[in-house]
């Protein structure tokens, strides 16, 4: 456009109009990639690029109150869409207070682009209020980090670069997609007009498009243009990863890191693959590991979070109690094991690995983001590879050889009779207890559905309890860093997420109580919070941090010190803050109660758990709760919020402990007697090949 109508001094913009544009140029490069959602905290030096998003119809704008949980609401809106978030705030500790979703998000490689505004040059170093030494403020928890100076007229051609450079570098950077770091600087005023834009590609292209990245985890991802501000099935490809094996050096890489193995009789042997935690964007190679599994004719130990663990022979989920009897052990020991994504939390699970890996099993880790996931440092071969193209090539040489089928077999013996006795364990329990309602739920959220899991015990019960099913949840967790902060908002930004679909999915959240109230700010929320989507958040208290019973210190430490430093019961109720946030609420004690509240909550209208003779008492309001006798809550108005809130009253700590030890043994020798059955008539010389 013409500079002799903009009214700056020597013909150039106004500063204000300058940064509107730029921020403008920013937003328009960032939904060409395929930015759908942006979430933004209350601050005034922020107000240019907030300004930004709000008035792009493409955008759905998250508003939120607190940093920290909006941190980790976006790490939920972009885990749950495997697509790049905007994380918009102020100067200051503003910024601060992003550091732990950063960090989460870094770990877990979740696509983040984190602007957060800060003051120009001039008014650094020199007392200007709210201003602290943001550059570098995430140090090494970023893929990419810029200190952008106040947007430059002269220098206007780089917006679209710098725009798209940070979505490409958060996607898709040689470490894998994370967290980007785009410090703005903003001069006063903060509110101007937006400019004609810079010029950008033909066809809605994106500025910059990667092809030839490092892993075959970016193959066909989708990325572009929203056509009608809101089609999400109709992406543009503007990020051309690589197909299939096709890598630099193709598929000869991959046999060249692997060979070595294959012609000494990999694909013979009596291997087992583990599939951990996968990242969102990886999520899709979890069919690949099934495939590569069932090719191989080698048991899948799935992790939920790798979303491997479907009801297919073969796939075992229970493998924390098939690998923790020293007889199964034993008999199960393979000669090598491939291993994806990251480690369990099972500390059963990596112990044997551990104690394989000494005894010089071969475990060859299939690592594409060059992150040595191996902490007992028992892999002796890393594979710097995609998952899709070290699928292909085995299962390629697996078609070539026959292997035989009593290896699988035992294992599948071993897996069915810990299935077999967790359900019937869980029919004779009736009360809440961690195992029952992690097996519930992820039933529940089968079919489509998303399950959020806090670390500490609930991810621990998922892990070991957790059936397979036809369709398993897409499975979140923030063990990136395995800390219990932001679970809650995390979840929340899942649901939003949801909202965005034709058919939102069911969403549902295990968090423990301390968890719960930890991230209580997550269920603040503006008056007007429009689609936030439907989530039921059931809290699993057993009153206090259970995860400590099971540790050393339970029987080192003396109660009192117990309770004081690592247990830390919490006075405040969670009804009660539930009611406080303005969030239904549900309490339930039985298992029955639980899965009644899930269906009426599911149904929508007034709720009521559980079944007793309601008392006569005050009116709940709004929103609130009433005790209704026999431990039944009865919820008034579904309505009032997307969030619901079932609180399960286990039994205290040291009673949950007890039922973990019982429960953990009666596995251990279903398992063993699995096994024995199994090999009744088939000695283990059978296996040799």
């Amino acid at each position: 456009m013409s500079t002799e109508d903009d009214g700056g001094a020597g013909g150039l913009p106004l500063p204000e109009d300058v940064q509107a544009t730029f921020c403008a140029t920013l937003v328009d490069e960032w939904v060409r990639g395929g930015m759908v959602h942006a979430v933004v905290c209350p601050g005034s030096r922020s107000t240019p690029l907030a300004l930004a998003l709000v008035r792009n119809s493409s955008v759905t704008v998250h508003v939120r109150l607190d940093e920290r949980s909006a941190g980790f609401f976006a790490l939920g809106l972009s885990a749950a869409s495997s697509l790049p978030v905007i994380v918009c705030v102020t100067s200051g500790t503003a910024a601060a207070e992003l550091h732990a979703a950063v960090i989460e998000a870094h770990y877990q490689g979740v696509s983040l682009l984190v602007c957060t505004a800060d003051r120009p040059a001039e008014l650094r170093l020199v007392g200007a209020p709210q201003t602290v030494d943001q550059v570098g403020i995430y140090t090494s928890s970023t893929r990419f980090a810029v200190d952008v100076p106040a947007p430059d007229w002269t220098l206007r051609h780089t917006w679209r670069s710098l725009a798209a450079r940070s979505l490409n570098e958060s996607l898709c950077s040689p470490y894998g997609a994370g967290p980007v770091h785009l410090n703005l600087q903003f001069r006063e005023p903060l509110i101007g007009r937006v400019l004609e834009l810079p010029g950008g590609r033909p066809a809605g292209r994106t500025w910059h498009s990667t092809a030839g990245t490092r892993s075959a985890q970016d193959a066909g991802r989708l990325h572009g243009v929203l056509p009608g501000g809101g089609d999400r099935t109709a992406l543009s490809t503007t990020i051309t990863g690589i197909v299939d094996s096709a890598l630099p050096g193709g598929g000869d890489q991959v046999a060249g890191s692997l060979e070595s193995l294959v012609r000494g009789g990999l694909v013979q042997a009596k291997g087992v693959i583990v599939a951990g935690q996968l990242s969102p964007q990886d999520r899709e190679q979890s069919k690949r590991i099934v495939s590569l599994a069932r090719a191989l004719e080698w048991p899948l130990l799935a992790d939920p979070l790798s979303m491997c663990r479907v009801d297919q022979p073969g796939v075992i989920a229970g493998a924390d109690s098939i690998v923790g009897d020293g007889y199964a052990r034993e008999a199960l020991r393979p000669d090598i094991v491939l291993r994806f994504g990251r480690p369990w939390a099972s500390k059963r699970v990596n112990t044997w690995l551990a104690a394989l890996g000494r005894d010089g099993v071969e475990q060859v880790v299939v690592d594409p983001y060059w992150g040595w996931v191996d902490p007992d440092r028992t892999a002796s071969v890393m594979v710097n590879q995609g998952v899709d193209a070290v699928c292909n090539y085995l299962a390629g040489e697996a078609g070539q050889h026959a292997t035989g089928r009593d290896w699988l077999g035992a294992w599948q013996a071993a897996e069915d009779a810990v299935q077999a006795r967790i359900d019937r364990w869980c029919t004779e329990h009736g009360e809440i207890t961690g195992p029952g309602v992690a097996r519930m739920l992820v039933s529940y959220a089968g079919n489509g559905g998303i399950l959020v899991v806090s670390s500490s015990l609930p991810v621990r019960d998922v892990e070991r309890y957790g059936a397979r099913v036809s369709d398993p949840p897409v499975a979140i967790a923030n063990r990136g860093a395995n800390g219990i902060d932001g679970v809650v908002s995390t979840a929340m930004g899942s649901a939003a997420e949801s909202a965005m679909d034709v058919t939102p999915r069911n969403v549902v959240a295990l968090v423990g109580d301390l968890a719960f109230l930890h991230d209580l700010t997550a269920l603040v929320r503006p008056a007007d919070a429009g689609r936030s989507g439907r989530l039921t958040v059931v809290v699993l208290d057993n009153g206090g941090g259970g995860i400590f019973s099971l540790l050393p210190q339970a029987a080192l430490l003396d109660r009192n010190t117990m309770e004081r430093l690592f247990t830390t019961r919490q006075k405040p109720g969670i009804e009660e803050v539930a009611r406080g946030m303005g969030v239904p609420a549900v309490k339930v004690e039985t298992m029955d109660a639980l899965a009644g509240a899930l269906a009426e909550m599911d149904a929508g209208g007034e709720h009521t758990a559980g079944a007793g003779k309601k008392k006569k008492g005050r009116p709940a309001s709004t929103g609130g709760v009433r005790d209704s006798g026999a431990g039944t809550y009865e919820v008034r108005d579904s309505r009032v919020s997307g969030v619901r809130i079932i609180h399960a009253k286990a039994p205290g700590v040291t009673t949950s402990a007890e039922i973990y030890a019982s429960i953990q043994k009666e596995l251990e020798d279903a398992a063993c007697h699995g096994i024995d059955a199994y090999l009744r008539d088939r000695p283990l010389t059978s296996w040799d090949g």
